[in-house]
């Protein structure tokens, strides 16, 4: 029987990659607002400065809400660090800035219906692993066994960025990825698709 497996583990995420994020990067209250409107699935997470209570900044507030999405308040000394103003140079970011999603992402219903196919019908399921190294590690370690995919908890995951392609050496661009907003949901969906379900932790 196919098998998923989840792993549960509180990594912390280390020093982001910057100088590669820049370009993932998309500053300005109007574009932010247009691409949630648009295409939210585009979205990784939004930062907004902190104070900033303009109806637009509202709006995405509303639309991050709305989808699912983060949206983490922050000084205004870390959006011009992100945007790359704080080397004297970059785009003017208003206060907002969006992280793009750098990875496409599959539905969950897709992905349990591509478990038997897989040569190992296995899906990783992982449970606030916010170190991208450690992500990139287990993506690279099941597509090297012919594992089905990953799950992944839209909310307290590691960014599957630069870092974490780095370390997965070409998986992340070759093993499906389903994003979700509630893990214990996706593996409710996963046990009624015929999957057994197995966790293990690092700690009690």
């Amino acid at each position: 029987m196919p098998s998923s497996t989840a792993i549960h583990g509180r990594h912390s995420a280390g020093r982001m990659d910057e100088a590669a994020d820049a370009d993932l990067l998309l500053p300005g209250m109007k574009p932010v607002l247009e691409l949630l409107a648009a295409t939210p699935h585009r979205v990784s997470q939004v930062f907004c400065r902190k104070g900033l209570n303009t109806p637009e900044a509202e709006d995405i507030r509303r639309l991050c809400r709305q989808h699912g999405i983060r949206c983490t308040a922050v000084d205004a000394a870390v959006l011009d660090r992100l945007c790359g103003r704080s080397r004297g140079h970059g785009v003017a970011h208003q206060g907002v800035a969006a992280r793009l999603a750098a990875t496409e992402f599959i539905g969950l219903e897709a992905l349990l219906r591509s478990v038997p196919a897989a040569p190992l019908p296995l899906l990783l399921a992982l449970d606030q692993v916010q170190d991208p190294g450690n992500v990139g590690t287990l993506c690279r370690t099941l597509y090297a066994l012919g594992g089905a995919g990953l799950i992944l908890p839209r909310h307290n995951s590691a960014y599957l960025g630069p870092a974490a392609r780095r370390t997965a050496a070409g998986a992340l661009e070759r093993l499906p990825v389903a994003q979700v907003t509630n893990l214990a949901h996706a593996l409710d969906s996963a046990e009624e698709a015929g999957l057994a379900i197995y966790g293990t932790g690092a700690g009690a």
